[in-house]
């Protein structure tokens, strides 16, 4: 009788251990899938990268060394954006030890609005894996949005599930659900257009979408000056770029200071600024069109020191915007 007992808690522990050290792995090979994801962006501005982790198990969850900036629950499938230099992606499930992946050692490269897909599986069971679904078939198209006059406008995508799909200036996206779309386009200093469209499966559409400057009432500023109203004059007009006779020029040019932080952290890029100048050429308003969010303080700040000639209409000064891109490049060592 006591060999027996002893035989059942061997057993018992046996079964135990195994189900401590149930282990996720990689199924296959990973997969670069063409397109581009929408454009999610890290802490620093970048856009990121995506891995598709395609699975049979449910509750899964993930950690990166920077971190998991959006994660997205598909039907029979995980998608997981991170930096676009992220070099380790962490899988984690209940009845399984976390499963540490060395993206590189997988033949893995992330990029910039790259997407990879990888098959895991688990083994809670010994020797039994999970069953990995299907990947669903979805119709997908492809979408090119174009804001017109060209510039830094901002273009948005939301279809009838919620997915948001966003750039800027113009749009291509890739391989994405067909379906119906909400489509905005803004941009400072416009008015915001909306519209309303169907993608269908295998569709390459192009769209031009122009949008108006968010110009005052003319009319009703005119019908101030005859009728003597002096609150109002024709100097508080902002005239839109395009009817200057003579642009704006730049006089005086201060370099901006670089943030220590970003210095750091090996932040480069272009910030984008909207400058208002009155009829004297000097910035009475700033804007930012294009963001690095560790340099825009530092672009604003040069350039509330920049000069111009002001801009002419009809030989005579006026005020107008106009826009001014400010670089920041560290110098190579």
């Amino acid at each position: 009788m006591r060999w027996i007992c002893c035989l059942i808690g061997i057993l018992f522990i046996s079964v135990l251990l195994q189900a401590q050290s149930a282990k996720l792995h990689l199924s296959g090979e990973p997969q670069k899938v063409d397109g581009e994801i929408e454009g999610v962006r890290d802490y620093s501005g970048r856009y990121c990268a995506a891995i598709e982790i395609v699975s049979g198990l449910n509750g899964l969850s993930f950690s990166a060394i920077d971190g998991v900036f959006r994660e997205e629950e598909l039907p029979g499938k995980y998608r997981v954006y991170l930096a676009p230099d992220e070099q380790v992606l962490e899988i984690y499930h209940k009845n399984h030890d976390p499963f540490k992946i060395i993206l590189s050692k997988i033949g893995i490269r992330l990029a910039p609005k790259a997407l990879w897909r990888i098959l895991i599986n688990g083994n809670a069971t010994p020797g039994v894996d999970a069953p990995i679904p299907e990947t669903p078939k979805i119709a997908v198209g492809t979408v090119q949005i174009a804001a017109l006059p060209q510039g830094e406008a901002q273009i948005e995508l939301k279809n009838e599930f919620g997915h948001v799909y966003r750039d800027v200036g113009v749009g291509i996206f890739n391989n994405i659900p067909a379906g119906k779309y909400n489509l905005t386009v803004s941009r400072n200093g416009y008015k915001t257009k909306t519209e309303v469209f169907m993608l269908s499966g295998g569709e390459e559409l192009s769209k031009f979408i122009r949008i108006e400057e968010a110009l005052a009432n003319t009319g009703d500023i005119e019908e101030s000056l005859n009728s003597g109203n002096a609150n109002v004059h024709k100097d508080s007009l902002i005239v839109p770029n395009y009817q200057l006779t003579e642009k704006p020029q730049l006089i005086k040019q201060v370099n901006p200071s670089y943030p220590n932080m970003a210095k750091q952290a090996g932040i480069e890029g272009i910030v984008v600024l909207k400058l208002l100048l009155d009829n004297q050429g000097k910035v009475k308003k700033i804007e930012v069109l294009k963001s690095q969010p560790l340099l825009d303080d530092a672009a604003k700040n040069a350039a509330w020191q920049y000069q111009f000639t002001p801009g002419i209409k009809d030989g005579l000064p006026v005020k107008t915007w106009i826009s001014v891109p400010i670089h920041f490049q560290l110098r190579s060592r």
